[in-house]
């Protein structure tokens, strides 16, 4: 009985032996995804900047009535999209239409009291006095039925310019007041996006240059931030010329058309990207390289560092690097990168020294495909 155990548990062993001796197969590392970017512009140039903000639409209009009324008819709804001269919502028109009937009544009566008066003074039948008081008289009569006349167009709610109803402020039916705000209309053909510049980065406007030669020097793009695959070529439309007296900064604003395949709306956020050309203000100063903040990691000791990319083994390398000053959502790199360096960007606190990746959006699996 115990050689039959024996031999049983010699099998199992004997088993267990031969499986454990087939050779092991090792998986290939699967690479991490993630956002790379490209420092600098690869031609030892500064490198693009980014400031944040919100787009808005070119035109945003609060629409009112220039008179007070009952509202009777409010035709539009909330998005939808209306032509100049589109009426947009009707007061109770009869007190007004009353009085505009009454005022032309009297510009007529008025009108023909002075024709009397006139023709009497030609026979000396009247003063002259008279005659000053009929046309005073008749003067006044033709301003108010002008009143009248405008205030009887004024119970009409027209769209000023081609656009969107972006809100209705009040309910149909309501009572509203003289320059009470009634809806809000929005021209979103054309987009506009204001950014902050710090003082130190006004380097990059060139006195005495136009709107035109500015925006051509300063290359500017709208990243937003929905759609961060695209890019919108887009203009400088104003610059302040004093500084916010709490912020210290200069405001400025930029304009993109509205891309008719995507749907952008004011209130997104977005970015500007300013890429200063090699004449500009900016490219004669050898800027520091820029990157974003965020790419930016201190390890224990406070030494900062990035995750720099070797393009042809597609791993990351910890390279120290010395910051400079913020700006916008970017910082200054002093020293540790070149330009033309490609650095991590997203998930840069999950990634280890030799690590494979592959840039976000590349649907191979491993570096093996």
């Amino acid at each position: 009985m115990n050689s039959i155990i024996t031999m049983s548990l010699l099998g199992l062993v004997l088993l267990f032996a031969n499986g454990c001796s087939e050779e092991v197969v090792e998986q290939p590392a699967v690479a991490r995804p993630v956002k790379l970017l490209l420092v600098g512009n690869g031609t030892g140039g500064a490198g693009a900047i980014e400031y944040p903000g919100k787009v808005e639409a070119a035109q945003n209009s609060e629409m009112a009535f220039e008179v007070s009324g009952k509202i009777i008819e409010f035709p539009v709804d909330e998005g939808q999209r209306v032509e100049q001269g589109t009426v947009l919502a009707r007061l109770d028109p009869r007190d007004f239409e009353n009085s505009a009937a009454a005022a032309r009544a009297e510009m007529e009566r008025a009108k023909a009291f002075r024709d009397r008066v006139l023709q009497a003074a030609k026979s000396e039948a009247v003063s002259r006095q008279e005659v000053t008081d009929a046309e005073a008289r008749y003067r006044k009569a033709v301003a108010e039925a002008a009143i009248g006349n405008k205030a009887e167009d004024d119970s009409v709610l027209r769209a000023t310019f081609s656009g969107v109803v972006a809100k209705k402020v009040v309910a149909d039916f309501a009572n509203v007041q003289a320059k009470q705000v009634v809806l809000i209309l929005q021209d979103d053909s054309y987009l506009e996006i204001e950014i902050n510049f710090p003082e130190r980065d006004l380097r990059y406007i060139t006195p005495g240059l136009s709107v035109e030669e500015r925006t051509k020097r300063m290359n500017p793009e709208i990243i937003v931030t929905a759609f961060p695959e695209r890019r919108f070529s887009a203009s400088l439309k104003s610059m302040a010329t004093t500084a916010d007296p709490v912020t210290r900064t200069f405001s400025a604003t930029f304009r993109f058309a509205n891309p008719d395949d995507i749907t952008i709306r004011p209130g997104m956020t977005a970015k500007v990207v300013i890429t200063p050309s090699p004449d500009s203000a900016a490219g004669a100063l050898n800027q520091p390289l820029r990157v974003p903040a965020d790419a930016v990691i201190a390890d224990d000791t406070d030494q900062a560092y990035v995750w720099r990319l070797d393009v042809a083994s597609m791993t990351v390398d910890r390279v120290a690097v010395k910051m400079g000053e913020l700006s916008g959502s970017d910082v200054e790199v002093l020293e540790g990168l070149d330009d033309g360096d490609t650095i991590a960007i997203s998930g840069v606190y999950q990634l280890q020294q030799g690590m494979k990746v592959r840039r976000f959006g590349d649907e191979a699996a491993s570096s093996g495909k």
